[in-house]
C-alpha cells in the first residue's frame, strides 16, 4: 500500500522514493510554465503547483506516464501547492499525484471524489 505524504482536497501525493519510471516523459519548462495546474478541480477551481520567486522548473521536475504523474522536488526546496478551498500545503519530498477514490456501495461502483 503506498503511504499518503499529503492530501490536498480529491488530490492526494503519494510518497515516491523509486526511480523515474521507464518510458516516463519530462514536462517541458514551457509545459510546465510559472504555475502549473496539476489537477483541476469542477467548474473553475484547480490545484495549482507555483512559485513567487524562482522558475517552477528550477524547483521541480515533473514526469508523465500512462496517466501517472511524478513530482520531484529538488533538494533543498520545497513547492506550495494551492487551491481556492483548501489550505496551501508544501510539497517537499518526490511525489506521485493521485486522485482519492470512494467506493458507492448502493450503485456498487468506485468514482473519483469530486472536489
Amino acid at each position: 500500500m503506498k503511504k499518503v505524504l499529503y492530501q490536498h482536497g480529491d488530490v492526494v501525493f503519494y510518497e515516491w522514493k523509486g526511480e523515474i519510471p521507464a518510458g516516463a516523459r519530462k514536462l517541458s519548462k514551457k509545459e510546465i510554465g510559472k504555475d502549473f495546474i496539476i489537477e483541476r478541480g469542477e467548474g473553475v477551481h484547480a490545484h495549482v503547483l507555483y512559485s513567487d520567486l524562482d522558475e517552477l522548473c528550477d524547483i521541480i521536475d515533473i514526469y508523465e506516464i500512462e496517466g501517472k504523474m511524478y513530482v520531484k522536488v529538488k533538494p533543498g526546496k520545497s513547492i506550495p501547492i494551492k487551491h481556492e478551498e483548501h489550505k496551501t500545503k508544501t510539497i517537499e519530498k518526490p511525489v506521485e499525484k493521485g486522485i482519492e477514490r470512494e467506493y458507492d456501495y448502493a450503485q456498487n461502483e468506485e468514482r473519483r471524489v469530486i472536489d
